[in-house]
């Protein structure tokens, strides 16, 4: 009986750590520039991609009422996912590009667009798919909305790095070992 009780105790431990974690990050002022500048910068990018480039493409855009549920989807997804991503991002250009605060401009865009074609379509389809978007719609747009994405994803990471600057937070992978702790 003691054993199975460590057992809990070790598990109620680790989700007491997890929920400190998790409130640590949240109520930063990192985790609160990166998520607004991120639904700041995409909610309107996909809202034209959604409806004008896919009746440019395809003649057929988005009705407006898609477009809310796919932004109010996007938009709850963002608050979840915005900083862990601008985290990864970081970890893959200062861990897997080495990107630092002497890098060209080609290295690091090079970085962010390797990012970008890797993670994009999953997570674009994703959200349609949870929008309620069929699938034969997500094979037509997550293409597109890939594209647009990936181009936008050099003009966003300029704006996520501008804001963070204008903010006063700092990109991980430009502090000296924030990414080599174990915690």
């Amino acid at each position: 009986m003691e054993r199975g009780s460590s057992v809990l105790e070790k598990l109620a431990l680790g989700f007491k750590k997890l929920g400190k974690g998790v409130y640590s990050e949240i109520s930063s002022k990192a985790y609160w520039v990166d998520t607004m500048t991120g639904h700041s910068f995409w909610m309107p990018a996909m809202t034209i991609n959604e409806k004008y480039i896919q009746e440019f493409l395809y003649n057929d855009g988005s009705t407006w009422s898609e477009i809310g549920a796919a932004r109010a989807i996007g938009a709850v997804m963002g608050f979840c996912i915005n900083r862990p991503l601008t985290r990864f991002r970081d970890y893959w250009k200062k861990k897997v590009w080495r990107v630092n605060s002497d890098s060209s401009w080609v290295r690091s865009s090079v970085a962010d667009f390797s990012l970008a074609v890797t993670l994009i379509p999953s997570l674009y389809a994703l959200t349609l798919g949870l929008a309620g978007e069929n699938l034969e719609e997500i094979k037509q747009m997550v293409p597109s909305g890939t594209g647009v994405q990936v181009v936008m994803a050099f003009v966003y990471t300029k704006y996520l790095d501008k804001s963070r600057k204008f903010f006063g937070t700092t990109p991980d992978y430009l502090l000296e070992d924030s990414l080599d702790r174990e915690d």
